[in-house]
């Protein structure tokens, strides 16, 4: 189950399944300008489905059902050469610091004060949305905004990576969700720092 539409369908029987599934990746209530009805929509599909399925701890717990399995997240390895030749512009010889996926959960005014003390550092910010605030492009010359790129080559892109940093806002979309992209980094020995 994954949409309101279905969700409703199934509740009045006119979809006919032998069990309801609801794969819960994030706890979508708390994105920001979620309607109010997502509430509605959480508790009846937790109530009606017979399974719950989440890559998230926090998710699990809260949950508290016996029908709640934790499945975490898997990756898609890729057979990248430590040194393939990749050198898109926003890539610098040594000392780059990515982090990728969606603008909304970052905390840009806690990164950009990190940033500006560590100036010889380049910040490649890879993901899709609108960034909470406008930054300067000739102040913080080390920061590269991307909309985003293939998958291959943003995973080709975290050998050239020193760390996977995850400034994220603190509320609780963040405490309940498991991004995927720890894995990926830690596929490839790359370090993770994240704001809890």
């Amino acid at each position: 189950i994954y949409l309101p539409n279905a969700i409703r369908l199934c509740s009045k029987g006119m979809i006919k399944c032998q069990k309801k599934i609801y794969h819960l990746i994030d706890d979508f209530r708390y994105l920001p300008g979620a309607p109010n009805c997502f509430n509605y929509y959480n508790k009846e599909v937790l109530n009606s489905c017979d399974i719950v399925i989440t890559p998230s701890e926090v998710i699990a717990e809260k949950i508290n059902l016996k029908k709640c399995i934790l499945i975490h997240h898997g990756y898609k390895s890729y057979k990248i050469k430590k040194f393939e030749k990749y050198t898109p512009y926003y890539l610098k010889e040594q000392k780059n610091i990515i982090y990728y996926g969606q603008f909304s959960k970052v905390d840009m005014k806690f990164a950009l004060k990190v940033i500006s003390k560590l100036r010889d550092y380049n910040f490649i910010f890879i993901g899709r949305g609108q960034i909470s605030i406008n930054i300067d492009k000739n102040k913080y010359k080390n920061v590269n905004i991307i909309e985003s790129i293939p998958h291959e080559k943003l995973m080709n892109l975290l050998n050239y990576s020193l760390l996977l940093w995850c400034p994220f806002k603190v509320n609780n979309l963040t405490n309940r969700m498991t991004p995927i992209k720890f894995v990926e980094a830690l596929s490839f020995g790359l370090p993770i720092l994240s704001t809890k």
